[in-house]
């Protein structure tokens, strides 16, 4: 059972004429961690809708949401399944064999290439944020791409164009990834406790305070390296240090830095150090051990619990681009180019 998880999400939905001319673009990416048995978690969101940027810095507890936005602070009554549904990403549609031109298997991954004619049943009951499915429009193809362990889904992107009529396209595009499963933990200390007190209740806002424009220029770049070295001074406050890598102290024992000259990314624990590196994929601690993630192969000094690290140190790569609103897997396809 499942009790505890973060939940990555990302989306980007276009509206354009048929010469691909943009009438609307609405992109979001978040993550969002959650422990359900204490029914507490944490939550944060950047937006852009045409160019308008904000973002939410949200946690969860004790029946209310205590938010950050665009550098308001308030607090909301409500559910913690209200709190789970803030990501606005449903995933997990039923897809029968039936429904599908094409189903292809990949290890843990199912790709289902959807019949366009029975795609606006499908996209209904759980991928219409738009209430396209209501309308006389026609989806021109669809695709759900969707990864599970032991019956769970893990992962889930999903892709649609529907045709609106009159020279009107939707290019609907989102995806979930769950980590940390059962490891999530949310520590929400006495400090900010006392903290949220100052919060004011969601009905007092005050308007007039809330910025039309981000605290800091949030765009993405022309790359995907670029992009990512840009929001993690922006959203994660890591530090550029003298010899170019950016650096930020996760806890008083634990450090992370990422050097994007060699695509290295270092994780220290008091004394220990373990390094990814994302061109080549692969792990290391110390001058022995060596773990090939392609390959899911170890050099043979490695100990089982070396290998569980340096596994868990991909993972921590791998949220902060999350956290950035980017994917390990592009990350590694631009720096092997």
């Amino acid at each position: 059972m499942i009790e505890s998880y973060t939940k990555a999400v990302k989306m980007n939905h276009v509206f354009h004429l048929g010469d691909e001319t943009v009438m609307d673009r609405n992109t979001m990416d978040g993550v969002l961690e959650a422990d359900e048995t204490q029914s507490a978690g944490h939550i944060r969101m950047n937006y852009d809708s045409n160019g308008l940027q904000s973002e939410i810095d949200g946690w969860y507890t004790d029946g209310n949401l205590y938010n950050t936005y665009n550098g308001v602070e308030y607090y909301e009554k409500m559910s913690f399944d209200e709190f789970l549904s803030l990501t606005l990403i449903q995933e997990g549609a039923k897809i029968s064999e039936e429904d599908c031109l094409e189903i292809q298997h990949d290890g843990d991954t199912t790709i289902y290439v959807i019949d366009p004619v029975d795609a606006k049943k499908i996209i209904s009951v759980t991928y219409d944020m738009y209430d396209v499915a209501n309308y006389a429009v026609k989806i021109v193809e669809m695709t759900v791409k969707r990864t599970e362990q032991n019956g769970r889904i893990t992962g889930e992107e999903v892709t649609y164009t529907a045709d609106l009529g009159k020279d009107l396209y939707l290019d609907y595009n989102t995806s979930v990834n769950y980590l940390k499963l059962n490891s999530t933990e949310i520590i929400i200390s006495r400090d900010m406790l006392d903290h949220f007190k100052e919060y004011v209740s969601y009905d007092e806002i005050d308007v007039d305070a809330i910025s039309d424009e981000p605290v800091v220029d949030d765009s993405p770049e022309d790359t995907v390296t670029a992009t990512f070295e840009k929001r993690i001074v922006g959203r994660l406050n890591y530090r550029k240090e003298t010899n170019g890598t950016y650096t930020t102290q996760y806890n008083e024992n634990e450090s992370y830095n990422i050097d994007f000259t060699n695509c290295l990314f270092t994780y220290k624990n008091r004394t220990s150090t373990y390094v990814y590196n994302w061109r080549s994929d692969t792990g290391g601690f110390g001058s022995s051990c060596v773990y090939d993630f392609r390959h899911e192969s170890g050099s043979d000094s490695c100990q089982e619990s070396t290998l569980d690290m340096i596994k868990n140190v991909r993972m921590y790569f791998e949220l902060e681009l999350y956290y950035c609103g980017l994917s390990l897997d592009d990350l590694i396809a631009e720096s092997t180019q």
